[in-house]
């Protein structure tokens, strides 16, 4: 009966470790037609506070290639982050892509809404060309949609390269949400 009982209680008591995974690949949120990824966080804090703590990861945690804020009040916060993600297409190959996108983060006293979207997508030698260039080059660039949804992004030698770079952008946006719920959870 003991063996039972444990067989029971060690299965939930370890559900409390697991990270939470709120997005795959296989179902892209979308909005309009365009990808918006969003989740609401739920935790006994007042919007003062979840300023505070989204504050302290986005400037000591998410570690982002490039950031800028571009709205920042009590209520909300609007960042534009470029990433770069490097992408494994096989045992002996990989490839990199840098992602661009919009991160919202809305306020309230017990809750703090996250919303990424205008996702855009530079492969990493066109995005490192336009970086070193003097002038605004004229660069292919992807968009979340053509990405993940129209699988529209190929590689000459990589099969499947659409649905190899949406893994990876769906597993850092998991990520992200995964980090910023520990910064809440923080006691």
């Amino acid at each position: 009966m003991k063996r039972l009982i444990l067989f029971f209680f060690i299965p939930l008591s370890l559900t409390g470790y697991a990270q939470y995974v709120p997005f795959t690949a296989d179902s892209i949120p979308t909005v309009d037609g365009k990808v918006v990824f969003s989740v609401d966080f739920d935790f006994d804090l007042n919007k003062e506070e979840f300023h505070k703590r989204a504050h302290a990861f986005l400037n000591d945690e998410l570690n982002p290639y490039s950031g800028t804020f571009r709205m920042d009040s009590d209520d909300h916060t609007v960042c534009r982050i470029t990433e770069y993600i490097g992408i494994s297409a096989s045992f002996f190959q990989t490839f990199g892509m840098y992602m661009t996108y919009s991160l919202q983060l809305g306020y309230r006293d017990g809750s703090c809404a996250m919303v990424i979207h205008d996702i855009t997508y530079m492969e990493k030698e066109y995005f490192e060309a336009q970086e070193k260039a003097q002038r605004k080059l004229n660069m292919p660039a992807y968009s979340g949609e053509d990405v993940m949804i129209d699988k529209k992004y190929t590689l000459m030698l990589i099969g499947g390269a659409s649905d190899k770079v949406a893994e990876a952008s769906v597993a850092r946006i998991n990520e992200i949400v995964n980090e910023l719920e520990a910064s809440f959870a923080d006691k």
